[in-house]
Order: structure tokens, then C-alpha cells, then sequence
């Protein structure tokens, strides 16, 4: 229910600005899942334990005042140079924004 709810937020453009599109690219020094999955030898599955992670992310701003606004947002990191066999991290919320100064 609430996933439909945050989605149904991050499409509403009457009174919120445009969607932002980010993308970018950190170095992982650990692991990206940190051990949850162990598909190593039996599956033949191997993905790295650490290198380069994408990052994709879309958000919506909702404001309520000049300074003080909501963002929905869905991100997905994920391995660039390799196949990711658990689809990578997802993550959809929101988050309390505040601007400070003019």
C-alpha cells in the first residue's frame, strides 16, 4: 500500500516541480550486498566484491513552503561493468528537504 501511495505521489505534476533524473558513479570499497547473497561456486555466478556501482535516481519535489518541501524518490544502484544477478539495491521514500537563506 504504501509503495502505491509514494508512487502515486511521484507522478502528481500539479503541484510539484519536475521530475529530477540523476545519474552517477562511486568506487564500492566493500561489497555492494556485504555478504547477504552467496552464490559463488554452486550457482556459477560471481560477481565482484567491490568496483564500480551505478547509480540511478528520480525524484519529485513537492514543496509546502518557499523553504520547506518533500521529495519522493526511487533509487537503484546496481555493478556497471558487471552482470548483477540479484538486480541490484532498490529504494523508494521520501525525505523532509529545508533551504536555508534567500
Amino acid at each position: 500500500m504504501i509503495k502505491g501511495l509514494l508512487l502515486a505521489l511521484l507522478m502528481v505534476p500539479t503541484t510539484a516541480s519536475a521530475l529530477d533524473l540523476r545519474l552517477g558513479l562511486a568506487y564500492a570499497d566493500e561489497p555492494l550486498y556485504n555478504g547477504i547473497y552467496y552464490d559463488r561456486s554452486p550457482n556459477g555466478i560471481d560477481y565482484p566484491d567491490h568496483g564500480i556501482v551505478g547509480k540511478v535516481e528520480l525524484s519529485q519535489h513537492l514543496p509546502i513552503d518557499k523553504h520547506v518541501g518533500f521529495n519522493i524518490f526511487a533509487t537503484h544502484y546496481s555493478y556497471l561493468y558487471y552482470t548483477d544477478p540479484h538486480y541490484g539495491i532498490n529504494l523508494l521514500g521520501v525525505e523532509l528537504q529545508f533551504r536555508f537563506g534567500k
